[in-house]
C-alpha cells in the first residue's frame, strides 16, 4: 500500500516497541531495556527525517545510552537493588528546575531557531531539560519527578500532532497514561510508612 513509507513503518515501529516496553516495565521485565532501545532508534529516525524536532531526538539518543546501560547490567547479572526511599523536593527546587528549563530552552532554542530549520525548537528544548531532569530524579526517587513527566508527555503530544506525527503521538498518550497510574501509586507509597520505598534503577518515565 502506498501509504505505508518508510518513515511511517519507523514511526509505527517506535509506536508498537514504545508500547511494549511500557508493558514489559509495568511487569519489572529486563526485556523493556531492548524494546525501548528500538523505540528509540526509531524516534530518532522520525525527529531527524519528519518532524525535525532535534532536541527530542537528542533526547532519545539519551534514552538510548540509558536503555543500553540498563540492558548491559541485566546481560551481567548486576542490575542495581538498591532500594531508596521515596523523597518529595522542596516546591523552591521544583521550580528551580523548571526555570532552568526554560533558561537553556531559550537559549538552545534561539540557536537552534536561526541557524536550522528545526520545528518548534524552544518547545522540542524545554521539553528535553525536564526529561533529563526527571530521569535522575526518578532514579532517586523523588516523586515530583512524575508531574515532570506529565508535562512532558502533554508537550510531546502537542508536538508530535503538530508535526504530523501522530503514531507518536498515540505512544506518549500511552506514556501519558502510564505515568498517571504510576504517580498515583507513588503518592499512595509516599503516605504510606509501610511502603514508602522503591527500587531504583528502573526509567517507567522514559518517554
Amino acid at each position: 500500500m502506498s501509504f505505508l513509507t518508510p518513515t511511517l513503518i519507523v514511526e509505527l515501529g517506535g509506536l508498537l516497541f514504545g508500547l511494549a516496553y511500557i508493558v514489559c516495565a509495568h511487569s519489572k521485565s529486563n526485556y523493556s531495556w531492548i524494546f525501548g532501545i528500538v523505540s528509540a532508534l526509531c524516534i530518532i529516525y522520525v525527529d531527524v527525517i519528519k518532524t525535525q524536532l532535534y532536541f527530542d531526538a537528542l533526547l532519545h539518543v539519551f534514552f538510548l545510552g540509558m536503555s543500553c546501560i540498563g540492558l548491559y547490567l541485566w546481560s551481567k547479572g548486576s542490575q542495581t537493588k538498591k532500594v531508596i526511599r521515596i523523597s518529595r523536593m522542596p516546591t523552591s527546587s521544583y521550580f528551580v528546575y523548571l526555570a532552568i528549563s526554560g533558561l537553556i530552552a531559550g537559549a538552545a532554542g534561539y540557536l537552534l531557531d536561526v541557524q536550522t530549520q528545526a520545528a518548534f525548537p524552544y518547545l522540542d528544548c524545554f521539553q528535553m531539560m525536564l526529561s533529563i531532569f526527571a530521569t535522575f530524579l526518578i532514579i532517586y526517587c523523588v516523586i515530583n519527578a512524575w508531574s515532570y513527566w506529565i508535562i512532558v508527555d502533554l508537550i510531546s503530544i502537542a508536538l508530535y500532532v503538530l508535526t504530523q506525527a501522530y503514531l507518536l503521538a498515540v505512544l506518549y498518550v500511552a506514556y501519558l497514561v502510564s505515568n498517571s497510574l504510576m504517580w498515583k501509586q507513588w503518592r499512595i507509597d509516599y503516605k504510606d510508612p509501610a511502603h514508602k520505598s522503591r527500587q531504583s534503577g528502573r526509567l517507567f518515565g522514559q518517554g
